[in-house]
């Protein structure tokens, strides 16, 4: 195997000891042995990442897996779950659309994104309320804002 010329070898690449070898960013060398065109390769591959700011290889899962949360970590950090109770209101460009109440209303909130109730909307604000007031204040709510999306089919009354 005749010795290649310096000029031919990409930056960090060399032919010593009838082997390539690369040295990484680090000044650790990695033995790629006698293969010229994956020696070429793998230095091409690590010469990119270095020139870009990539010194260190990616991760792999097991290193990722660490950097996650611990479970112990996670527990603390939880909240406990209780549905919002009151009343909702969907807004479609600066303009409520929609009044409507539940006692889990992030559930049917979602419920009026998909399906026979779907409606439009981009935005929405819960205003927190009792169970029992939930009827009387909806339709307070309906027949101070008329939001479009309440009229009954008619188009000339609101439901209430």
């Amino acid at each position: 195997m005749a010795r290649p010329r310096i000029h031919d070898l990409p930056k960090n690449l060399y032919f010593s000891k009838m082997a390539y070898r690369y040295k990484m960013a680090d000044g650790k060398e990695v033995y790629l042995g006698r293969d010229k065109d994956a020696a070429l390769r793998f230095a091409l591959h690590a010469n990119l990442h270095r020139n870009n700011g990539y010194t260190k290889r990616p991760a792999s899962v097991r290193q990722k897996i660490k950097q996650l949360f611990s479970e112990e970590e996670i527990l603390s950090l939880g909240r406990p779950y209780s549905p919002s109770v009151g009343i909702y209101f969907l807004i479609h460009e600066d303009r409520i659309v929609y009044v409507g109440q539940s006692v889990n209303c992030e559930g049917r909130i979602h419920g009026h994104t998909t399906g026979v109730e779907q409606k439009l909307f981009d935005s929405y604000h819960i205003v927190g309320c009792p169970v029992h007031k939930l009827d009387e204040l909806e339709a307070l709510y309906i027949q101070k804002f008329r939001p479009p999306l309440n009229l009954v089919e008619s188009g000339k009354r609101y439901i209430c």
